[in-house]
């Protein structure tokens, strides 16, 4: 996965303000939380994102 500096965002940035995290995923469909400066976590906006089904 090739990653943007626009869809990172730290682990404590993302703990002290998740909707900082949940704007960068809407804007770009994504967001990388990194953890000791190293790709940890994946937020994925599902509405936008073709490799997800929702079921109901």
């Amino acid at each position: 996965m090739t990653l943007d500096t626009k869809e990172i965002i730290s682990v404590s940035d993302a703990n002290k303000n998740f909707s900082k995290a949940t704007r960068i995923a809407d804007k770009t469909g994504k967001a990388v939380i990194l953890k000791g400066n190293r790709p940890k976590y994946l937020l994925l906006d599902i509405e936008t994102n073709p490799r997800l089904i929702l079921s109901r």
